[in-house]
């Protein structure tokens, strides 16, 4: 079990455990456990007694449909408390990173704590989503008792809806003008038509991925060609110019 998949289980399934085992099951690095512990030393310096983190939940769903914040927290209590102002209680999965290390520690102090999760479709993952940000917001005002003007975040949520129905459009609009698809490419056997702007974004998403998992320069500049193939295809080159030009830089950064 790689370090990663012990701490998410760790956080997930109990709390039970004292802080320097918390440690050492975690095989944290003594900086990432300091800065955690700092933040919470702040914290109760000021007389918190709750924290919330928040992140996003990658799911198998579209952009059109809506989000659902999900909640973790470290006592059943604080848990409970979040069903009230709409949060799903998160039955199974993973908080990594800072949000689970947050969780974990607090409640070795006895302060509550809970990560908020926003849902969103995991072929837009690497995609800025204000949508999902601006349910979050909601949610902690209705948790905490606050409003907060939503103008701006509402108009980068309706741009962000926008460019995602621009790129299903010409996905669309290019699948209905080929005529002979690869075998493999594209297993229209298995998958809807109306599925397809859906499978080519986790398409195109994988492909960066692979890039970006790259052992050598010759897999590196395989699967750039197999992405700059793929982004041409669908007639896509222009909604992700920056991010694939962005991957020549990383490379040449890192002495690849």
């Amino acid at each position: 079990m790689n370090n990663k998949q012990e701490y998410n289980k760790v956080f997930i399934e109990s709390f039970s455990i004292s802080e320097s085992a918390l440690n050492k099951t975690l095989r944290c690095s003594d900086k990432i456990c300091y800065g955690t512990r700092q933040i919470l030393d702040v914290g109760q310096r000021f007389g918190i007694q709750s924290i919330f983190t928040a992140a996003s939940y990658n799911m198998p769903i579209s952009h059109k449909d809506g989000t659902q914040v999900l909640g973790v927290a470290n006592n059943a209590a604080f848990r409970d408390s979040l069903v009230p102002s709409g949060i799903e209680i998160l039955k199974e999965g993973y908080v990594s990173g800072l949000n689970g290390l947050l969780l974990g520690f607090a409640s070795h102090r006895d302060m509550d704590a809970a990560c908020l999760l926003g849902t969103m479709p995991h072929y837009a993952q690497a995609i800025p989503n204000p949508k999902v940000s601006r349910e979050i917001v909601l949610t902690l005002g209705r948790i905490l008792n606050f409003e907060v003007d939503m103008n701006e975040i509402d108009d980068a949520a309706e741009k962000m809806e926008d460019t995602m129905e621009e790129i299903e459009e010409q996905i669309q609009k290019a699948f209905s003008h080929m005529e002979d698809i690869p075998e493999g490419d594209l297993p229209l056997g298995k998958i809807e038509e109306d599925k397809v702007p859906q499978y080519a974004m986790e398409r195109i998403e994988k492909l960066f991925q692979e890039i970006l998992r790259s052992v050598s320069q010759g897999q590196f500049q395989q699967k750039a060609n197999e992405l700059k193939k793929e982004l041409d295809q669908w007639n896509l080159y222009q909604f992700y110019e920056d991010r694939f030009l962005d991957l020549f830089k990383s490379d040449t950064e890192g002495g690849g």
